[in-house]
Parts: structure tokens; sequence; C-alpha cells
């Protein structure tokens, strides 16, 4: 799986730089992929979640190459529906409306719902993209969440370690781009110059990211799933330091800020011993240095206080809640164009994934993702999967600085796998409980 996932990648950053012919990209592609599916050291559905996260970091790519967002004919597209036909083709199991119902409930409400914002927008092209992304998402916690497939921890951890490799790969590509340019003077890559709202130039790594602040929220998870490290990998911590360079390189502050906020959320509430307190502060200031050198020669950064400057993002929120008052009930529906250009009076997305709900789908919407985020947290907490509640809280915390999390891509395997990862924690309660009441 693994030397796949660097094969694949090679083959798209080749195609991003010189154009290969449309029909080798994608019958050399298919190739591996059938590969990897034939790999029988796992079980059939864990390849087709392995295949999905291998896809992440040309998921703005179509099949047979092209230019980024040319289609949405993407490898990850195919593995992400392939695992749902898979899932319904297993419906017997599949429990719907059991111990879970209260979260399938308001999936599929919310799933009902969606319909109308769907109907209300002013380009319905538009608007059945974010139907699609929603419903998607809607369609994957309802069967991940009732699913009766037992998984063990090993496969969990399988499928963690390659989530951490992959933006681990995808970082030390955005590494290679950097000394690239700083070097060389050579843009790989997709490399992006632009002007920063400070005055002077800021340069970006974003590899095949079509948005590389969402994409810095995308290696901030593997960062997190390596930082506590389920695995207890010493491979792991090198790892994190090339996904902490990677996002330092991108020139982009939201995913870098809020892993150190968030971080440091970890270290005070996280954390019980005083001295693993005091180890993973070490750690911390070590990363933050290392982030700062890096995001500082990609962007100008004479003090700390470039870091926090919102560029606008406080009154693109306050227009949002404004725009959202004027229709609380259903909004304006799924156009983002509509929204932007015609509704903001600043013509820009309002960069708040949860207040963009609220505004596109009304107060059933935004209360309904909030619903269903504090139950994913909620059992992640009780099940004690730490790796991946402090991920879901980073990815949380991120959402807030973007419009709309769910373009990264990251979340829908990140999904399934936290989902697995409560159901075995749940199955591993159940069994501790049968033995206590044995020796009662």
């Amino acid at each position: 799986m693994y030397l796949g996932a660097v094969i694949l990648l090679l083959i798209y950053l080749l195609n991003s730089q010189i154009v290969l012919n449309p029909l080798l990209v994608l019958f050399s592609t298919l190739g591996i992929y059938s590969l990897l599916l034939m790999n029988r050291k796992y079980s059939f559905r864990i390849r087709i979640i392995m295949c999905m996260i291998i896809s992440i970091p040309f998921s703005w790519n179509p099949i047979w190459g092209g230019k980024i967002g040319d289609s949405q004919i993407t490898w990850f597209y195919i593995w992400l529906l392939f695992y749902i036909v898979y899932s319904l083709f297993n419906k017997n199991k599949i429990v719907f409306f059991g111990e879970n119902s209260k979260l399938f409930g308001v999936c599929g409400l919310l799933l009902v719902y969606s319909f109308i914002p769907l109907l209300m927008s002013n380009s319905i092209i538009e608007g059945l993209k974010e139907f699609l992304m929603i419903g998607v998402f809607l369609i994957l916690i309802m069967l991940s969440d009732n699913s009766r497939i037992d998984c063990t921890e090993t496969e969990i951890k399988q499928l963690i370690d390659l989530y951490i490799f992959v933006m681990f790969l995808t970082s030390f590509g955005m590494f290679i781009q950097y000394i690239a340019y700083k070097v060389f003077s050579i843009e790989l890559f997709g490399f992006k110059r632009m002007y920063s709202f400070g005055g002077g130039l800021q340069t970006g790594c974003h590899l095949l990211m079509e948005d590389a602040s969402s994409g810095t929220i995308m290696l901030g998870v593997g960062g997190f799933l390596a930082l506590i490290n389920r695995n207890k990998k010493l491979i792991n911590y090198f790892q994190l330091i090339i996904i902490i360079i990677g996002m330092a390189c991108s020139g982009r502050r939201t995913g870098a800020v809020m892993f150190g906020l968030v971080m440091i959320l970890y270290i005070l509430l996280g954390i019980k011993s005083s001295r693993k307190k005091a180890i993973f502060l070490i750690v911390g200031v070590l990363l933050g240095s290392v982030l700062l050198y890096f995001m500082s020669a990609s962007r100008s950064i004479s003090n700390a206080s470039q870091l926090f400057y919102n560029n606008g993002r406080f009154q693109l929120w306050y227009e949002g809640i404004m725009i959202y008052l004027r229709k609380p009930l259903f909004g304006y529906g799924f156009d983002n164009a509509y929204l932007a250009n015609q509704i903001m009076p600043s013509k820009m997305i309002v960069h708040n994934t949860l207040i963009r709900y609220f505004d596109m789908g009304g107060i059933f919407l935004g209360v309904g993702f909030t619903i269903i985020y504090w139950y994913w947290l909620k059992w992640l907490k009780k099940t004690q999967q730490t790796d991946l509640y402090w991920s879901i809280i980073f990815t949380c915390s991120a959402a807030m600085l973007i419009p709309d999390v769910l373009n990264a891509r990251f979340l829908y395997p990140i999904c399934i796998i936290s989902f697995m990862a409560i159901k075995n924690g749940k199955n591993t309660f159940v069994k501790l409980e049968a033995n206590v009441q044995m020796f009662d």
C-alpha cells in the first residue's frame, strides 16, 4: 500500500509538470489500484478505505490527469462511492434504527431537509454540488455508525498509519517544492507566488491542492494522529516534523496556527501526568520553532500579531450572521456564488463553515451539523479514542476559519475510521463489563 501511494502521487506530480498522455495516466493508475485491491493482507473493506486515503493528495485531479479542478471525476470520489455501494450491498451487515438510532435519525432528517435548500438554490447545478457533498457525508455517517461489521484495533492502526504516511508524503513533496524554489529558483508542481495582505511576497507550496487553507487542515489531522501516536512508533515523530514543515511551506496560517492552539489545549486538558505535560511542552516549543522558521520564509511575519491577523474574517463572520438573521428558517440555498456575489455586502464567501451552513440552509442545517459533531466527539471521548478525538477538535476549530471543511476531502475517510474506532471501543467496553459481571 505504501509503495502504491508513492507511485500514484509521483504519476500525478509528473503529469502536473509535463502533462502526460491522459490514457497513460488513466490506465497506469487503474493498474496500480487493481494491484492494491488484490492485496489480501487486508480485508476488502479495509482495502477500499486505504485506496480512498491514498487518493487524498490528488483528489482535485481528474482520473486522466488534466488540470486541478477540471472535473469532479477523481479517484477519491470513485473510491468513496465504491465504499458506499459496497456497504449498501452488504445491507444485512447494517443495523438501521439500532442502538445508534438517534444519530441515524438526525442524519436521515437532515438529508431529507437538504432538498429544501437545494430547490431554493439560485443555480440548481451549483446547488447540486453542495447537496451531493453534504448528502454523501451524511450517508457515510449513517452507514459507518450503524455497521455490524466488526473491526479490530489492528485494522484501525493500519488505517491511521497509512493516513499519517500519506500526509507525510504530501508534506515532503511541499518541502521539495520549497527547496527547489529557494535554492534553485525552480517552480515545481503548482508552486504559487502571491502578494500577502501585509505587502511583501508570499510564496505557497500547494502541491496538487486546489485550496491550500483546507489542505493545511488535512495535514494537521495527520500531525495530531502522529503526535498522540496510538501505535507508539518513533517514525511517527519524524513524520510529524515533516508534516509541520509542509504546513508552514504552504504559506497559509489556517492549519498551522490552529494546530498550535489546539496542541496547547491538548497539553493543558488532555494530558494528566505532569511529567508527560513537560515533555509535550518541550516538543511543542520545538515544533513551533520549526513552523515559525519555515513560515517566515514563505510569508512576511515581522511580529507575532501577523500570525493572528484576521484578514477580514471577522467582518465576513459579522456579515454572515447578519444575512442569516434575514432568513433564519431556510436560508438562501446551496449556491456559493450567489451567496457571495449577490447576498454578502463584501462580495466574498464567509470564512466559517458553520456560519455558511446557517446561511445556506437556515437553522435546521446549522443546528443539525452541530448535533452531529457533538455526538461524534462525545463517543470518541467516551470510547477513549484520544488521537481521533483531538484530531476532530482540531478539525472543528479550523473549520471556523474556512468556508467549507468538506471540500478538503480528508474528512470522509477520517469519519469512517472514527466510527470504526467508536464501534471497536464500544465492543471492548461490553466485553470488559461481561468479564466484571462474571467475577461478581
